[in-house]
Protein backbone atom coordinates (compact mmCIF):
# COMPACT_ATOMS: atom_id res chain seq x y z
CA UNK A 1 0.00 0.00 0.00
CA UNK A 2 0.86 3.29 -0.84
CA UNK A 3 2.08 5.60 2.21
CA UNK A 4 0.69 8.89 2.56
CA UNK A 5 2.92 12.24 2.64
CA UNK A 6 3.10 13.14 5.76
CA UNK A 7 5.07 16.54 7.04
CA UNK A 8 6.15 16.33 10.41
CA UNK A 9 6.20 19.98 12.36
CA UNK A 10 9.10 21.26 15.18
CA UNK A 11 9.06 24.53 16.76
CA UNK A 12 11.83 25.41 18.13
CA UNK A 13 13.96 28.39 20.07
CA UNK A 14 17.80 27.89 21.96
CA UNK A 15 17.32 24.39 22.48
CA UNK A 16 19.94 22.88 20.15
CA UNK A 17 21.31 19.92 22.02
CA UNK A 18 17.78 19.10 22.72
CA UNK A 19 16.69 19.65 19.08
CA UNK A 20 19.55 17.51 18.13
CA UNK A 21 18.43 14.27 19.75
CA UNK A 22 14.72 14.65 18.66
CA UNK A 23 16.01 15.15 14.92
CA UNK A 24 17.99 11.51 15.69
CA UNK A 25 14.71 10.21 17.05
CA UNK A 26 12.76 11.06 13.82
CA UNK A 27 15.65 9.66 11.41
CA UNK A 28 15.48 6.48 13.25
CA UNK A 29 11.95 6.08 12.28
CA UNK A 30 10.26 3.15 10.06
CA UNK A 31 8.53 5.14 8.05
CA UNK A 32 9.36 5.41 4.20
CA UNK A 33 12.28 8.30 4.34
CA UNK A 34 10.77 9.90 0.43
CA UNK A 35 7.18 9.82 2.22
CA UNK A 36 7.64 12.37 4.77
CA UNK A 37 9.43 15.54 5.29
CA UNK A 38 10.85 17.43 8.86
CA UNK A 39 9.79 20.82 9.18
CA UNK A 40 11.75 22.86 12.01
CA UNK A 41 10.84 26.09 12.29
CA UNK A 42 13.30 28.16 14.35
CA UNK A 43 11.73 30.72 16.86
CA UNK A 44 14.39 33.27 17.09
CA UNK A 45 17.08 31.67 18.49
CA UNK A 46 20.45 33.02 18.89
CA UNK A 47 22.36 29.61 19.91
CA UNK A 48 23.35 28.74 16.16
CA UNK A 49 19.97 26.75 15.44
CA UNK A 50 19.54 27.74 12.42
CA UNK A 51 23.34 27.35 10.97
CA UNK A 52 22.76 23.62 12.02
CA UNK A 53 19.68 22.92 10.30
CA UNK A 54 20.91 24.40 6.91
CA UNK A 55 23.89 21.87 7.21
CA UNK A 56 21.26 19.19 7.43
CA UNK A 57 19.15 19.85 5.19
CA UNK A 58 21.75 20.33 2.40
CA UNK A 59 22.90 16.52 2.96
CA UNK A 60 21.80 14.17 0.16
CA UNK A 61 21.80 11.13 2.45
CA UNK A 62 19.81 12.77 5.33
CA UNK A 63 15.77 12.61 5.83
CA UNK A 64 14.24 15.81 4.31
CA UNK A 65 14.81 18.69 6.41
CA UNK A 66 12.92 21.66 6.12
CA UNK A 67 14.77 24.86 7.94
CA UNK A 68 12.27 27.91 8.88
CA UNK A 69 13.14 30.86 10.42
CA UNK A 70 11.28 33.71 11.98
CA UNK A 71 11.50 36.64 14.42
CA UNK A 72 10.32 35.29 18.10
CA UNK A 73 6.43 34.97 18.38
CA UNK A 74 5.91 31.64 20.43
CA UNK A 75 5.07 27.94 19.22
CA UNK A 76 1.64 28.79 18.01
CA UNK A 77 3.16 31.03 15.37
CA UNK A 78 5.87 29.05 14.72
CA UNK A 79 3.93 25.82 14.11
CA UNK A 80 1.63 27.92 11.45
CA UNK A 81 4.79 29.17 9.48
CA UNK A 82 5.21 25.46 9.38
CA UNK A 83 1.56 24.26 8.17
CA UNK A 84 1.77 26.92 5.41
CA UNK A 85 5.29 25.36 4.23
CA UNK A 86 3.68 21.36 4.74
CA UNK A 87 3.05 19.44 1.28
CA UNK A 88 1.58 16.56 3.53
CA UNK A 89 -1.87 14.90 3.90
CA UNK A 90 -1.19 14.91 7.41
CA UNK A 91 0.97 16.91 9.91
CA UNK A 92 2.49 15.44 12.68
CA UNK A 93 3.44 17.32 15.49
CA UNK A 94 6.31 16.96 18.39
CA UNK A 95 8.62 19.01 20.10
CA UNK A 96 11.99 19.86 20.27
CA UNK A 97 12.35 18.16 23.79
CA UNK A 98 10.76 14.70 22.89
CA UNK A 99 12.60 11.68 21.40
CA UNK A 100 9.71 9.67 19.40
CA UNK A 101 10.40 5.90 19.32
CA UNK A 102 11.09 4.65 15.85
CA UNK A 103 7.51 3.34 15.10
CA UNK A 104 6.19 6.66 16.17
CA UNK A 105 5.20 7.84 12.93
CA UNK A 106 4.28 4.74 11.34
CA UNK A 107 1.64 4.11 14.03
CA UNK A 108 0.70 7.45 13.92
CA UNK A 109 -0.18 7.24 10.17
CA UNK A 110 -1.66 3.45 10.12
CA UNK A 111 -4.01 5.18 12.46
CA UNK A 112 -4.93 7.59 10.80
CA UNK A 113 -5.44 6.35 7.72
CA UNK A 114 -8.01 4.14 9.48
CA UNK A 115 -10.12 6.59 11.69
CA UNK A 116 -12.64 8.85 11.11
CA UNK A 117 -11.33 11.45 13.20
CA UNK A 118 -9.10 14.63 12.01
CA UNK A 119 -6.83 14.34 14.57
CA UNK A 120 -5.44 11.90 16.84
CA UNK A 121 -3.45 12.08 19.84
CA UNK A 122 -0.58 9.72 20.79
CA UNK A 123 0.89 8.73 24.34
CA UNK A 124 3.90 10.88 26.21
CA UNK A 125 5.82 9.27 28.89
CA UNK A 126 8.37 11.32 30.94
CA UNK A 127 12.06 10.71 30.20
CA UNK A 128 13.68 11.78 33.20
CA UNK A 129 17.25 12.93 34.49
CA UNK A 130 19.02 12.20 37.71
CA UNK A 131 18.18 15.80 39.10
CA UNK A 132 15.25 16.15 42.39
CA UNK A 133 13.36 18.50 40.17
CA UNK A 134 13.63 15.10 36.89
CA UNK A 135 12.26 13.07 39.86
CA UNK A 136 9.48 14.89 40.48
CA UNK A 137 8.21 15.19 37.12
CA UNK A 138 8.30 11.65 36.74
CA UNK A 139 6.25 11.31 40.10
CA UNK A 140 3.21 13.33 38.96
CA UNK A 141 3.35 12.45 35.18
CA UNK A 142 4.52 15.59 34.10
CA UNK A 143 3.08 16.28 30.62
CA UNK A 144 2.20 12.67 29.98
CA UNK A 145 -0.52 11.03 28.64
CA UNK A 146 -1.51 7.86 29.01
CA UNK A 147 -4.15 5.17 27.89
CA UNK A 148 -7.50 5.94 30.07
CA UNK A 149 -10.14 3.99 28.54
CA UNK A 150 -11.63 5.53 25.26
CA UNK A 151 -10.88 9.53 26.27
CA UNK A 152 -8.55 11.91 25.18
CA UNK A 153 -8.66 15.32 27.47
CA UNK A 154 -6.89 17.11 24.95
CA UNK A 155 -4.64 16.85 22.10
CA UNK A 156 -1.11 17.93 23.03
CA UNK A 157 1.06 19.28 20.47
CA UNK A 158 4.17 16.90 21.61
CA UNK A 159 2.56 14.27 19.94
CA UNK A 160 -0.38 14.78 17.41
CA UNK A 161 -1.12 14.09 13.71
CA UNK A 162 -4.08 16.51 12.45
CA UNK A 163 -5.45 16.33 8.96
CA UNK A 164 -3.61 19.39 6.96
CA UNK A 165 -6.73 20.43 5.69
CA UNK A 166 -8.85 20.66 9.10
CA UNK A 167 -6.11 22.85 10.07
CA UNK A 168 -6.37 25.26 7.17
CA UNK A 169 -9.72 25.39 7.98
CA UNK A 170 -9.29 25.86 11.32
CA UNK A 171 -6.99 28.65 10.69
CA UNK A 172 -4.03 27.41 12.64
CA UNK A 173 -2.58 27.73 16.17
CA UNK A 174 -3.82 30.71 18.12
CA UNK A 175 -0.34 33.08 17.95
CA UNK A 176 -1.25 35.38 21.18
CA UNK A 177 0.46 32.14 23.28
CA UNK A 178 4.01 33.56 22.75
CA UNK A 179 5.08 30.79 25.17
CA UNK A 180 4.35 27.15 25.40
CA UNK A 181 1.43 27.09 27.35
CA UNK A 182 -2.43 25.64 25.96
CA UNK A 183 -2.34 26.85 22.47
CA UNK A 184 -3.06 22.47 21.53
CA UNK A 185 -5.71 23.00 24.09
CA UNK A 186 -7.11 26.18 22.37
CA UNK A 187 -7.26 24.57 18.88
CA UNK A 188 -8.89 21.30 20.41
CA UNK A 189 -11.91 23.58 21.55
CA UNK A 190 -12.10 25.01 18.23
CA UNK A 191 -12.11 21.78 16.00
CA UNK A 192 -14.58 20.42 18.52
CA UNK A 193 -16.88 23.59 17.92
CA UNK A 194 -16.45 23.04 13.69
CA UNK A 195 -17.70 19.97 14.32
CA UNK A 196 -14.66 17.88 14.23
CA UNK A 197 -13.94 14.52 16.38
CA UNK A 198 -10.24 13.65 17.85
CA UNK A 199 -9.14 10.08 19.27
CA UNK A 200 -6.04 8.39 20.53
CA UNK A 201 -3.64 6.39 19.13
CA UNK A 202 -1.10 5.39 22.28
CA UNK A 203 0.75 2.88 20.72
CA UNK A 204 2.60 6.03 18.86
CA UNK A 205 4.59 7.09 21.73
CA UNK A 206 7.04 9.93 22.43
CA UNK A 207 9.63 10.61 25.38
CA UNK A 208 8.81 13.99 27.25
CA UNK A 209 11.92 15.40 29.03
CA UNK A 210 11.06 16.44 32.43
CA UNK A 211 12.27 20.13 33.63
CA UNK A 212 15.47 19.58 35.92
CA UNK A 213 15.29 22.98 37.49
CA UNK A 214 12.99 24.62 40.07
CA UNK A 215 12.95 27.73 37.79
CA UNK A 216 11.79 26.42 34.33
CA UNK A 217 9.33 23.63 36.36
CA UNK A 218 7.75 26.63 37.99
CA UNK A 219 7.98 28.84 34.76
CA UNK A 220 5.93 25.55 32.58
CA UNK A 221 3.07 25.60 35.44
CA UNK A 222 2.96 29.58 35.60
CA UNK A 223 2.58 29.18 31.09
CA UNK A 224 -0.12 26.63 31.54
CA UNK A 225 -2.19 28.87 34.13
CA UNK A 226 -1.45 31.85 31.84
CA UNK A 227 -2.93 29.77 28.85
CA UNK A 228 -5.82 28.26 30.79
CA UNK A 229 -7.15 31.68 32.35
CA UNK A 230 -7.20 33.10 28.63
CA UNK A 231 -8.87 30.33 27.23
CA UNK A 232 -11.15 31.13 30.09
CA UNK A 233 -11.75 34.26 29.27
CA UNK A 234 -12.60 34.00 25.75
CA UNK A 235 -15.46 31.86 26.88
CA UNK A 236 -17.16 33.63 29.10
CA UNK A 237 -18.57 37.38 29.58
CA UNK A 238 -16.91 40.18 31.07
CA UNK A 239 -18.99 39.92 34.31
CA UNK A 240 -17.94 35.74 34.39
CA UNK A 241 -14.47 36.63 33.93
CA UNK A 242 -13.99 39.55 36.85
CA UNK A 243 -15.78 36.81 39.13
CA UNK A 244 -12.76 33.84 37.75
CA UNK A 245 -10.13 36.71 38.39
CA UNK A 246 -11.43 37.45 42.19
CA UNK A 247 -11.42 33.44 42.81
CA UNK A 248 -7.96 32.84 40.97
CA UNK A 249 -6.30 35.37 43.42
CA UNK A 250 -8.18 33.90 46.59
CA UNK A 251 -6.39 30.71 44.93
CA UNK A 252 -3.39 32.38 44.95
CA UNK A 253 -3.13 33.18 48.52
CA UNK A 254 -4.82 30.10 49.88
CA UNK A 255 -1.93 28.02 48.51
CA UNK A 256 0.55 30.40 49.38
CA UNK A 257 0.05 30.58 53.05
CA UNK A 258 0.33 27.17 53.76
CA UNK A 259 2.83 26.07 51.15
CA UNK A 260 5.59 25.95 53.91
CA UNK A 261 4.02 24.12 57.02
CA UNK A 262 1.41 21.87 55.56
CA UNK A 263 4.18 20.24 53.44
CA UNK A 264 6.76 19.77 56.30
CA UNK A 265 4.14 18.14 58.30
CA UNK A 266 2.84 15.85 55.36
CA UNK A 267 6.13 15.08 54.01
CA UNK A 268 7.51 14.24 57.75
CA UNK A 269 4.07 11.65 57.93
CA UNK A 270 4.72 9.83 54.92
CA UNK A 271 8.45 10.05 55.29
CA UNK A 272 8.17 8.25 58.50
CA UNK A 273 5.39 5.57 56.64
CA UNK A 274 7.63 5.08 54.09
CA UNK A 275 4.96 6.11 51.78
CA UNK A 276 7.75 8.03 49.11
CA UNK A 277 9.57 6.07 46.36
CA UNK A 278 12.75 7.90 47.33
CA UNK A 279 14.29 9.28 50.84
CA UNK A 280 14.08 13.11 48.70
CA UNK A 281 10.76 12.74 47.85
CA UNK A 282 10.47 14.10 51.11
CA UNK A 283 10.31 17.89 49.36
CA UNK A 284 7.23 16.61 47.14
CA UNK A 285 5.01 18.02 49.07
CA UNK A 286 6.45 21.55 49.11
CA UNK A 287 6.69 21.36 45.46
CA UNK A 288 3.30 20.12 44.81
CA UNK A 289 2.20 23.55 46.57
CA UNK A 290 4.62 25.72 44.86
CA UNK A 291 3.89 24.23 41.38
CA UNK A 292 0.02 25.40 42.35
CA UNK A 293 0.94 28.39 43.08
CA UNK A 294 2.73 29.18 40.26
CA UNK A 295 -0.13 28.12 38.09
CA UNK A 296 -3.03 30.04 39.80
CA UNK A 297 -0.58 33.23 39.19
CA UNK A 298 -0.78 32.59 35.68
CA UNK A 299 -3.95 31.71 35.02
CA UNK A 300 -4.78 35.02 36.82
CA UNK A 301 -2.32 36.76 35.11
CA UNK A 302 -4.21 35.17 31.83
CA UNK A 303 -7.45 36.32 32.71
CA UNK A 304 -6.30 39.73 33.45
CA UNK A 305 -4.45 39.62 29.91
CA UNK A 306 -7.88 38.70 28.19
CA UNK A 307 -10.03 41.69 30.20
CA UNK A 308 -7.45 44.07 29.85
CA UNK A 309 -7.49 43.70 26.36
CA UNK A 310 -10.55 41.96 24.99
CA UNK A 311 -9.63 42.39 21.20
CA UNK A 312 -7.21 40.04 21.48
CA UNK A 313 -7.49 37.56 19.12
CA UNK A 314 -5.75 34.88 16.51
Amino acid sequence: MECPFVSVVIPTRNRLNLLKQAIEGIRRQDYPRDAFEVIVVDDGSTDGTLPWLQSLAERRDEITIKPLTHAHGGPGAARNLGIESARGEFVAFTDDDCIPDDDWLSNLVAAMVESPCAALGGRIVCRETQGLISRYCAHIGFNTSLSRGDWLDSLNTANTIIRASVLRETGGFDVHFRFPTAEDTEITNRMRHLGYDYGKCFVATVSHLARDTCWGLHRTFFNRGLGEGYIRGKRRPPLKSAVFLVLSAVKVVSNALPAIIEPLIIGTINLARKRFPMPDAYCFPLMDRTTRVAKHCGHLAGMATYCLKPKTRR
